[in-house]
């Protein structure tokens, strides 16, 4: 997001306005990057054995019998005790999914109410200040225009 040269903000509601929406596209870039980052790396995690051995392969149930002794065998505990300790309380891994949640604007909705809320309080406030500055000239437009509506009467 980029403002011209010539463009100037000059006035502190609109300052105020930009920068929120400055941190709304920082966010949605960010979260962007991340969910893509994150879709990409989950993908390349997965273990998949038939990318080495042809499909149908009768050796793949056995090379995955032999990883599955290997990684839940005694030595793997051992290793795993020795090198990260006992088991916290951490959630069972069996019920975390490796599939990553996609970005909607549900995501986002208190990000863009809090920017709505900012925006309308802005436009508030101006117009609140504009009517205030201009309020004689207002009131000599509204006599001028209620004696002309009671002379064609």
């Amino acid at each position: 997001m980029s403002l011209s040269v010539e463009e100037k903000v000059v006035s502190n509601l609109a300052r105020f306005v930009v920068i929120i929406w400055c941190f709304v596209v920082l966010i949605l870039t960010q979260s962007y990057t991340a969910s893509l980052t994150s879709m990409l790396t989950i993908r390349q995690l997965e273990p998949t054995f038939t990318s080495v051995f042809p499909k149908g392969s009768p050796l793949v149930p056995d090379v995955s019998r032999a990883v599955l002794s290997v990684t839940e065998g005694e030595k793997m505990v051992q290793i795993e005790k020795a090198w990260f300790g006992e088991k916290t309380n951490c959630p069972d891994d069996t019920s975390a999914s490796l599939a990553s949640s996609s970005l909607s604007l549900n995501s986002f909705w208190g990000l863009f109410l809090i920017v709505g809320v900012a925006s309308s309080i802005a436009l508030i406030i101006l117009t609140s200040t504009l009517v205030f500055e201009h309020r004689h000239t207002l009131m000599h437009f509204v006599s001028e225009i209620y004696g002309y509506i009671l002379d064609r009467r």
